[in-house]
């Protein structure tokens, strides 16, 4: 595994909303983002000036500004496609890449340390192609992407670390 700055999180890149976690203290615990919440919307929003609003403040403009704006782009990962934002293109891994870069920032602010790896969930039907694109996306949020983890697996995993600290 690469020696890294920061601790190794987990991330469950949703379609819908995204999710960091990190052990402390011996415990799996969501780490909240810059507003507080534990879960960040998985929506992009790219205003004519200045950079790319993701999470709730994308998504209160997704109604307004649909041409500016993308949801579930997840669904979307890993196709030879491209998403049309205000006039520039984005392959779908690139939008994916800013949601990653939003949830790293906002725990790097919230735990006061820098965070250059993850392990991310994927659901357990991802083709090969769209695991490729998921690991690419955390590459361009500027991760080390240890591990991509079926979600079925992630949860075995989390009941068993309970299960364990039970025991």
């Amino acid at each position: 595994m690469p020696q890294t700055d920061g601790p190794t999180v987990g991330i469950d890149l949703g379609t819908t909303r995204t999710a960091l976690a990190r052990v402390g203290n011996g415990t799996p615990t969501l780490v909240p983002n810059a507003g507080g919440y534990d879960l960040t919307p998985s929506v992009v929003h790219v205003p004519q000036n200045g950079p790319a609003l993701v999470g709730r403040e994308a998504s209160d403009r997704l109604l307004m500004a649909p041409d500016r704006t993308v949801a579930e782009v997840k669904r979307r990962i890993g196709e030879e496609t491209e998403i049309s934002l205000g006039g520039d293109t984005y392959r779908p891994e690139e939008v994916s890449a800013l949601i990653l870069e939003k949830v790293i920032e906002d725990a790097e602010d919230r735990l006061d340390t820098p965070i250059s790896s993850a392990v991310i969930t994927v659901p357990a039907y991802f083709t090969g192609r769209q695991r490729t694109a998921t690991r690419n996306a955390g590459e361009i949020a500027g991760l080390t992407v240890d591990q991509l983890v079926p979600e079925p697996s992630a949860a075995v995993l989390a009941y068993g670390f309970h299960r364990q600290k039970l025991g």
